[in-house]
C-alpha cells in the first residue's frame, strides 16, 4: 500500500522523508512517484520514537530492466567481479569479450581493468549478458630451462631465455609431467618449462596462461666432436646422443646464427648442453669452419638462376665455364640442369662463399629407404617440403589417395597427411610411393607434440585442447587407442572444433613413429602362406594395409616374395605373440648366408648396416649357438641381427644375434686402436687414430684389387683425424693401413 509520505511492506509502515534515497535497482535516481503497488523493494530503515523511517529504497522490478556501465573493476571472483560498489555475474549464457572481439574468460579480467557491461537484473542479482574488456589480448609460447624463479606477492616471476613471465595463481594453468612436482611453488631455477603465454595491451607483463613442467635438469656437460649421425631433431657427436630443441643456439664461428640443416654428418661441433633424466639437451652449438679444402654436396635442385643454384637450401655458385657431366652419357653444360634433378657436386668455399668446380647429373637410384608420416609443409613446382626436407617426384612415383585410387601431384596439399616412402639422398627424398592419409588439412585439424594430458585438458606444442567423453583416440593406421597411449613429445594430429574460442577435441591420431610398438626386423622367409610369413622361423601375419616392395622399391605381389629371400620387415604388436606387418622390403644389399655388418659401436649404441640403434639394460646379446653374451663381446665385423623398437624416432635395441664371425679379410684388423667413419660413407670418410704413429700408409683398394687411392703420411699424432675424400662409385672397398705399427684391413661401404 502506497499513501502521500508512507509506503507500506509486507504489512510494515515506512515513513518516507525528503532524506530518503530512492533509487531504480541500475542506480538511478528514482522518486516517491516511481513506487507502484506491487513493486519489489529493498528497503533500509532506523527506528526514531517507535516509527520506522525509510533512508534508502531500491526498485527491484521498476521499468527498467538492464543496466549499462563502464568504469573500472575493484575486485575479482570465481563467477563475479565488482564494479561501482556491485557486483555482476557470469553464467553460462554471458558473453565475455575483448575489445578485438575475440573470446575472453573471467580471470582474464584484472584489477583496474576497465569493462563495458551490459547486465539484466534477475533473482536480486545484476546477471552479466556481455562485457567488453578494454584490452586485447594476444598469445604465444616458450620453451627452456627455468633459470630464475621468485615469489612476488602472490604470484611468481619466471624467467626463460632472459625474458620474465608472471604465474599468476588466480589466472595461471600448471602442469607436470613429473608426479612429484604438483604445485608452483615446488619448481626449481634447473626445470625445463613449456609456458603458453598472454600478453594484454596497454601491460608490459607476459603472464602465463599454462605452465608444463617437462624435465628436472641434472647437471651440464660440453661436448666437442664430429657429428656422426643425424635423424630428425637429434644429432649424433662421437658416443652422445643430443636433442636440439627451438630454444638451441646454433651459431658459426663467424658468430652468425645457422639452422638444423647445417649439423649435417662428419661437421665438427662444440656443444653446450643440460642433461634432464639422461638426456642431454644441446642449448648452444657451435659449428666450427669447414677445412679450406674441395668437399662434395649432393642433393636435388631446389631453384636454379642464371649463375647459381640451390640444394638442401644451400645457395651455391656457378662460375661461367664449370665443368658439367652425366655419370652414365660423358659432357654436359650448366642449361641441362633442371629443378628436381639429383646432383653431385665437388666445391670450395671462397670469400665465404660456397662456389661449385665440378657438377655431375646423377641419374642412378639410391636404396636408403625411409618411410615419413607427417604433413605437407609447402609445395614446389616437382614436390614438396615434409619435415623441412624436399620431397621430388619422379616419372616412377605412385601416387594414391585415401580410398586407393591414382592421384597426382596436383592432389597434394599444403597441410595434408601424407605416408611418403622414398629414398633419402643426403637432406632430401626422391618419392617412389605416397600415400594420401586424409582430405587436406582445414582449420580444424592441427598436427602437434603432446607436452601432458590431463583428466580433460591435452597440452600441445600448438596450444591446449578440451578432452572428454566424447573424443576419440586412434593410432595413424586409425585402429583405436586411448588417451592413456599419448606419451610426451608424441607427434598427434587432432581433429577438433571451436567453441567461445575454446577448443574441444574430437579425434586425436597418434603419429608418433607411425605405428604403436614399432618392430624391425631383417631375416630370410622360411616359408609363407596367404596371411603369414615366417622370417627365420617366426611367424608374421599380413594385414590388409601391408605393402611389399622389390629392390628397386617397385609394389609387388606377395606371390613374388620367394621363400630364402632376405627383407627387412616393420610392423607392430598387436599384443600377442606375432608381428602384423606394414612393410616389406627384400633386402638391396649382398650378405651371402648372413645379414647386415656390425659397422661401430659406442658406450650406449650400436651401428649396424649404417642404422643406428640405442642399447640399454633391456637390451639381450646372444652369440651364434643362442647363448647369452655381452656387449663388450661384440667384436668388429660380426654379422649380426637386431630386433629394435623405435621410440621418438630413436631405435632401441632389443635384441642383438650374432649370424656370422668375422670374414678371412676381417681376420687381419685385429686392431682397435684405428677408427674408419662414417661407414657406410657417400664420398667422404675419417681415419681416427688413437696412437701415434709414424711411416703410416694408406690405400683404398677396390673388389678387383685396384688400388683407388693411395696417401702416405710420415707422422701421426695421438687423437689425430685423417680426411680422405674422393670420387668414389658406390661399392664395397678395402681400406689398408700400414705403418711402423700398425698392418690394419677394414671393409669400407661407399654409397
Amino acid at each position: 500500500t502506497i499513501f502521500t509520505g508512507v509506503i507500506i511492506v509486507d504489512g510494515n509502515t515506512f515513513a518516507i522523508t525528503d532524506t530518503t534515497n530512492i533509487f531504480y535497482y541500475n542506480g538511478d535516481l528514482a522518486h516517491f512517484d516511481s513506487i507502484k503497488v506491487g513493486d519489489k523493494v529493498e528497503l533500509y530503515a532506523k527506528n526514531y520514537n517507535s516509527e520506522s523511517i525509510a533512508i534508502n529504497i531500491r526498485i527491484l522490478n521498476g521499468t527498467i530492466n538492464t543496466v549499462s556501465l563502464k568504469n573500472a573493476v575493484t575486485s575479482i571472483a570465481s563467477d563475479y567481479f565488482i564494479m561501482n560498489g556491485r557486483k555482476f555475474f557470469v553464467n553460462s549464457s554471458s558473453v565475455l569479450q575483448f575489445k578485438t572481439n575475440k573470446t575472453a574468460k573471467l580471470k582474464e579480467i584484472f584489477s583496474n581493468d576497465t569493462v563495458y557491461v551490459n547486465a539484466k537484473f534477475d533473482n536480486y542479482q545484476y546477471n552479466i549478458v556481455k562485457a567488453t574488456i578494454n584490452k586485447a589480448k594476444d598469445t604465444s609460447s616458450a620453451k627452456g630451462l627455468n633459470e630464475d624463479i621468485k615469489q612476488v606477492g602472490n604470484n611468481y616471476e619466471i624467467t626463460i631465455n632472459n625474458n620474465k613471465y608472471v604465474f599468476k595463481k588466480a589466472y595461471s594453468d600448471f602442469y607436470s609431467n613429473d608426479v612429484n612436482i604438483k604445485k608452483i611453488d615446488q619448481v626449481k631455477s634447473n626445470f625445463m618449462l613449456l609456458l603458453k603465454i598472454a600478453k594484454f595491451d596497454n601491460d608490459d607483463t607476459k603472464y602465463i596462461e599454462s605452465l608444463t613442467v617437462l624435465h628436472e635438469k641434472s647437471g651440464s656437460t660440453k661436448i666437442k666432436g664430429t657429428i656422426y649421425a643425424n635423424e630428425y631433431n637429434k644429432i649424433v657427436v662421437d658416443n652422445n646422443i643430443v636433442e636440439v630443441i627451438d630454444t638451441t643456439y646454433i651459431v658459426n664461428e663467424s658468430g652468425m646464427p645457422q639452422g638444423i640443416p647445417e649439423l649435417y654428418v662428419s661437421r665438427n661441433v662444440e656443444i653446450d648442453a643440460d642433461i634432464f633424466n639422461n638426456q642431454i639437451i644441446a642449448q648452444k652449438i657451435l659449428i666450427k669452419k669447414e677445412p679450406e679444402t674441395s668437399f662434395s654436396i649432393k642433393g636435388i635442385v631446389e631453384l636454379k638462376e642464371q649463375n647459381s643454384i640451390t640444394i638442401n637450401k644451400k645457395k651455391i655458385d656457378v662460375l661461367p665455364g664449370v665443368n658439367v657431366y652425366l655419370t652414365n652419357s660423358g659432357k654436359a653444360i650448366f642449361d641441362d640442369i633442371k629443378p628436381g634433378q639429383l646432383l653431385e657436386l665437388e666445391c670450395k668455399y671462397e670469400n665465404s662463399s660456397v662456389v661449385a668446380k665440378k657438377i655431375f647429373i646423377i641419374n642412378s637410384e639410391f636404396s636408403n629407404a625411409l618411410t615419413i608420416v607427417d604433413t605437407v609443409q609447402s609445395k614446389t613446382k616437382y614436390g614438396f617440403y615434409i619435415q623441412d626436407n624436399l620431397v621430388t617426384i619422379s616419372s616412377q612415383s605412385t601416387i594414391k589417395n585415401f580410398d586407393g585410387e591414382k592421384a597426382t601431384l596436383s592432389d597434394i596439399k599444403q597441410g595434408s597427411l601424407i605416408r611418403v616412402i622414398a629414398n633419402k639422398i643426403y637432406t632430401g627424398y626422391v618419392a617412389y610411393f605416397i600415400e594420401i592419409l586424409d582430405k587436406p588439412l582445414a582449420e580444424k585439424f592441427r598436427v602437434a607434440y603432446a607436452a601432458s594430458i590431463n583428466k580433460d585438458t591435452l597440452v600441445t606444442s600448438w596450444y591446449y585442447v578440451i578432452t572428454d567423453a566424447q573424443t576419440k583416440y586412434y593410432y595413424y593406421d586409425k585402429t583405436p587407442a586411448s588417451s592413456s597411449k599419448i606419451k610426451f613429445n608424441d607427434k598427434l594430429m587432432i581433429e577438433y572444433y571451436n567453441n567461445n574460442n575454446t577448443y574441444y577435441a574430437k579425434k586425436i591420431y597418434i603419429l608418433n613413429d607411425y605405428i604403436p610398438n614399432n618392430y624391425t626386423v631383417l631375416g630370410t622367409v622360411s616359408s609363407k602362406t596367404s596371411n603369414d610369413i615366417s622370417i627365420d622361423d617366426e611367424k608374421y601375419n599380413q594385414k590388409y594395409y601391408s605393402k611389399i616392395f622389390d629392390k628397386s622399391n617397385a609394389l609387388i605381389n606377395l606371390n613374388k616374395l620367394a621363400e630364402k629371400s632376405l627383407v627387412e620387415i616393420r610392423g607392430m604388436y598387436d599384443g600377442k605373440n606375432f608381428v602384423n606387418l606394414y612393410e616389406i622390403q627384400l633386402d638391396g644389399e649382398t650378405y651371402p648366408d648372413s645379414l647386415k655388418t656390425f659397422d661401430a659401436k659406442g658406450d650406449n649404441y650400436l651401428v649396424v648396416g649404417g642404422r643406428f640403434y640405442y642399447v640399454d639394460a633391456n637390451t639381450k646379446y646372444f652369440n651364434k649357438a643362442g647363448n647369452p653374451i655381452s656387449f663388450v663381446q661384440l667384436t668388429d665385423n660380426l654379422k649380426l641381427q637386431v630386433k629394435a623398437r623405435f621410440v621418438n624416432n630413436i631405435r632401441y635395441a632389443k635384441e642383438v644375434r650374432v649370424l656370422d664371425g668375422t670374414s678371412s679379410v676381417d681376420n687381419e684388423s685385429k686392431d682397435n686402436t684405428i677408427c674408419i667413419y662414417p661407414n657406410p660413407a657417400i664420398s667422404k670418410f675419417n681415419i681416427k687414430f688413437n696412437n701415434q704413429d709414424e711411416n703410416v700408409n694408406v690405400k683404398v683398394i677396390d673388389v678387383l684389387g685396384n688400388t683407388m687411392l693411395e696417401q702416405t703420411f710420415a707422422y701421426i699424432s695421438e687423437g689425430q683425424i685423417l680426411n680422405i675424400e674422393n670420387s668414389f662409385n658406390p661399392g664395397v672397398y678395402i681400406v689398408k693401413i700400414n705403418s711402423k705399427n700398425h698392418n690394419n684391413l677394414q671393409k669400407l661401404i661407399i654409397k
